[in-house]
């Protein structure tokens, strides 16, 4: 049995078209697979032994090409037995995700990181070798295997240029009850007082997951702290009634969302719910059309 990844060709592609800008040179799109114990009850947390294993996998794509990010996710679609857990037990689909970064990462501020991580287990490896301390020379070489572990939290770190807000709206209700529609047009009307709904066309992207929704708020059209933002949509959810319960909304400042178009465990695909927001607008990669 493989792990399941592409869930929805079409969505994945529908985000991409209008969700990922160009890239300038020295960026570069963050992918990454993580194992969520979030997702499992204590039985399962104990079975699976899962420990740390968030961003297990992660990948960076130097360009924006929809066809190189469709290849490398195909590459996570492996057999099962290819993601062991501590316990030897293979980790399992329904704690799994698939994130991608909304905004890209800087590669120069990354290798920068990258270079200082190395350096600092080379200076402690030159300095154990000459105390002959075997304990101090294992420990920095280990140091020195782990850093591929490291570096994937380096990219995800370093963001280049923002071209989205992300607002992180952890919630509980019925899946296929929630229309998102009359929230975005309450975020609009607060933020964007004075123009009409043609001009506010695809400023707010929402990225419907398993515990709710990321709203996707282009900056350059943002006037008020992000904050007050997350407010206000923590506010407007309360007011709907097929929203249960409201969590938490925040800021959400790590730069990765679960990917639309691929799974969140074993059956719900992330997915964009406004996409007729986005009907008018110029798309960033329009050579999608012809696919």
């Amino acid at each position: 049995m493989n792990y399941q990844v592409i869930g929805d060709l079409n969505e994945l592609k529908f985000f991409w078209k209008y969700g990922i800008p160009k890239l300038q040179p020295q960026e570069a799109i963050h992918l990454s697979v993580s194992y969520r114990n979030k997702e499992l009850n204590e039985e399962e947390r104990k079975y699976y032994g899962l420990g740390r294993s968030e961003m297990c996998d992660a990948e960076v794509v130097r360009h924006e090409k929809f066809e190189a990010v469709v290849q490398q996710l195909r590459r996570w679609e492996y057999p099962v037995e290819g993601a062991i857990s501590n316990t030897g037990i293979p980790k399992p689909q329904k704690a799994r995700r698939i994130y991608v970064s909304v905004n890209p990462v800087d590669m120069m501020k990354s290798s920068r990181d990258l270079i200082n991580e190395i350096g600092k287990f080379h200076d402690g490896l030159l300095a154990s070798s000459l105390k002959g301390s075997k304990d101090g020379v294992d420990a920095n070489w280990y140091g020195l295997v782990k850093i591929m572990s490291s570096n994937r939290s380096i990219f995800a770190r370093n963001e280049g240029t923002r071209h989205w807000i992300d607002i992180d709206a952890d919630f509980e209700c019925e899946y296929p009850d929630f229309n998102p529609i009359s929230l975005i047009d309450a975020i609009n009307d607060r933020l964007w007082t004075g123009t009409n709904r043609q001009q506010r066309s695809g400023q707010v992207m929402a990225v419907r997951t398993k515990g709710g929704i990321h709203f996707l708020l282009k900056k350059s059209w943002i006037r008020e702290n992000p904050k007050i933002i997350a407010d206000i949509i923590h506010k407007e959810l309360e007011r709907i009634p097929a929203v249960q319960k409201v969590n938490e909304v925040v800021v959400n400042n790590n730069n990765m969302i679960p990917c639309p178009g691929t799974f969140m465990g074993e059956e719900i695909v992330a997915k964009v719910l406004n996409k007729k927001d986005f009907e008018s607008i110029e798309p960033f990669h329009p050579e999608l059309d012809q696919q």
